[in-house]
This record gives C-alpha cells, sequence and structure tokens, in this order.
C-alpha cells in the first residue's frame, strides 16, 4: 500500500473551489488487502509567527533561524566569561585581603 500526499502548506482551497479525488488503480504491482480507502485532511491556515525566532522558507514551512541560535549561543557563551572574571576577580581580592605573600 503506498500513500501519496503533498507538503503541508503547497496546496491551498479558496472558498467555492471543488476538491476532486482521482484514484489510478494498475494491475502491474501486486496489491493485498483494501483498494479503496481514502481520506482528506484539511486545516486552517495557521497564524503567521510574530516571533524573531521563526520565518518560512519557500514551502511555507516554519523553520528555527541559524542566525538567532547563533546568536543567543554567543551571548550565553559571553555571560560564562563575565561569571568567571567575575568570581576569579573575587578570589584574587580575598587572597591579597588576608596575609602578603612571602618572597625571596
Amino acid at each position: 500500500m503506498s500513500t501519496c500526499y503533498p507538503r503541508p502548506g503547497s496546496i491551498k482551497i479558496s472558498e467555492g473551489e471543488t476538491v476532486t479525488l482521482l484514484s489510478n488503480y494498475s494491475n502491474a504491482q501486486r496489491h493485498t488487502g483494501v483498494m479503496g480507502l481514502f481520506y482528506l485532511l484539511v486545516a486552517e491556515p495557521s497564524p503567521k509567527p510574530n516571533s524573531i525566532l521563526h520565518s518560512t522558507d519557500e514551502t511555507g514551512e516554519i523553520v528555527i533561524l541559524q542566525n538567532a541560535i547563533g546568536a543567543l549561543t554567543a551571548v550565553f557563551g559571553i555571560a560564562l566569561l563575565v561569571g568567571a572574571a567575575v568570581i576569579y576577580q573575587r578570589r584574587n581580592q580575598r587572597d591579597q585581603e588576608g596575609y602578603e605573600s612571602i618572597l625571596m
């Protein structure tokens, strides 16, 4: 049994249009089971995303922007570096407030 369906968003049915389902059977391939089971899924168009992290490509599918992920990763990395620098600074300051080191 084979299935055939278009990609989501590739077919648009306007109000008042008639949808016709056409089935072609060929005995060139051996078939078993039900030969005439069909279903049609219809959905309302989804609202356009208003997030800066989403965009639509030419097929209408929602894709997460790679640039946004890269920017978030960079911000996270910078935050880690700043946190490490603050911890290092505080440890050095605490060590210097106590005793003086003896150097010869």
